[in-house]
């Protein structure tokens, strides 16, 4: 059998608590095909979320099945994950405009001249960086993937696997910079230090996670995948940094962004945090969750009886997949599932029972609920305006 790590995987206590549990819950890899089909066994797990009451951290417990799962993932150019954008993609444009915004304003406007990017993808925010005067870059990244070649022809420095001090090899970066992957991390300290090692001194660190924050305290029914080990409040977020030998400059948190944070590397690791308020705000914070997941469970429900005979909507795939698992009642009525972005459409993912639609086809239902959480205002507002006679039920 494998071995199932419920140790907190922060301070290695073992005085955890599961404090938010579903079972039979997917795991969610994106469109179907037939790699996922034929790699991704099992399909469906049991969904734990795990509290330390010694250090307040929140993460699933890991075990040789989860690894192997998430291995498949990363490594598979089919996966959500491993998908490179491309600079003419609008989603390309838009996220390097976000970065930016938040670089310049957190850096004042300063250009570092050695760059480190961990989870970098081809590379296309580094190409960018370069551009714009950086000296150096490099980047880290699991994926299957092939690096950015800039305008000269040159093929970026990106090194192929998971982050290790093997794999970096330097010790002077003065800026490194990791956007949404913390949470995937089995041992995000141990990734911190490795983060650590490779900066100079007055070096700074730039990470972006899910706030989940406000998900916990809404209710946000798509916090829970798989793929997201750990889960992070700005409060817990800035002690393990401070363990790890940083100082905290400058914090960005928003209920419909990531948390932004940029430390400085010190020689001064903070081992006495005293963390005893913001941890038991967030055991409350995780037991009121569930319940709170309740009650959107039981809005959907309602909705479907009053949908009767037609098929009941859903506007958002990509967070679909908690409901369809924790609502087997689903998969015995007629669905309808829709997207504004036009590359979902016609495509099946998995564990969703059916084709995406287009927003053009919301005639179809007489209900929908509006899923994503932190684009709810933008997606009751798009529904809205394709279909005014159709009934839309908020979440959140």
């Amino acid at each position: 059998m494998p071995h199932l790590v419920n140790y907190c995987r922060n301070c290695g206590s073992e005085k955890t608590e599961k404090l938010f549990f579903f079972p039979h819950t997917f795991f969610w890899y994106g469109v179907n095909t037939d790699f996922f089909e034929k790699n991704i066994i099992p399909k469906y797990m049991d969904a734990v979320i795990l509290f330390c009451n010694e250090c307040g951290f929140m993460g699933l417990p890991v075990d040789d099945t989860l690894r192997d799962l998430l291995n498949v993932l990363y490594r598979s150019p089919d996966s959500v994950t491993g998908a490179t954008l491309d600079k003419k993609s609008t989603y390309s444009i838009r996220l390097a405009q976000d970065f930016f915004g938040i670089f310049s304003k957190l850096l004042d406007g300063r250009m570092p001249e050695k760059i480190l990017e961990v989870g970098c993808q081809q590379g296309y925010l580094l190409y960018e960086l370069k551009k714009r005067g950086a000296r150096r870059v490099v980047g880290v990244e699991p994926g299957s993937i092939t690096p950015w070649v800039d305008d000269n022809g040159e093929t970026l420095d990106v090194r192929h696997g998971f982050l290790s001090r093997e794999i970096v090899r330097e010790n002077d970066f003065d800026f490194v910079y990791s956007l949404n992957v913390l949470e995937h991390v089995e041992q995000p300290k141990e990734f911190l230090h490795i983060i650590y090692d490779s900066m100079k001194e007055g070096g700074m660190l730039l990470l972006a996670v899910p706030n989940e924050l406000f998900s916990l305290q809404e209710g946000n029914l798509g916090m829970f995948m798989f793929q997201h080990l750990n889960y992070f409040i700005p409060e817990s977020l800035k002690a393990m940094l401070r363990e790890c030998g940083f100082t905290i400059k400058k914090v960005i948190s928003a209920r419909k962004e990531p948390i932004y944070i940029l430390a400085e590397k010190t020689q001064t690791k903070d081992i006495n945090i005293n963390f005893g308020h913001e941890k038991d705000k967030i055991r409350k914070l995780l037991v009121k969750y569930q319940e709170k997941l309740n009650d959107k469970l039981n809005i959907i429900h309602r909705a479907l009886k009053k949908s009767k005979s037609k098929p009941l909507g859903f506007y958002g795939v990509a967070g679909c997949i908690n409901i369809f698992s924790w609502l087997p009642v689903l998969f015995e009525r007629p669905c309808a599932v829709f997207d504004s972005d036009s590359l979902t459409w016609g495509k099946s993912y998995g564990g969703i029972p059916c084709p995406v639609m287009s927003p053009q086809r919301l005639n179809e239902v007489t209900d929908v609920i509006s899923v994503p959480f932190r684009l709810q205002e933008e997606i009751v507002s798009i529904i809205a305006e394709k279909e005014p006679s159709v009934n839309i039920h908020r979440l959140y």
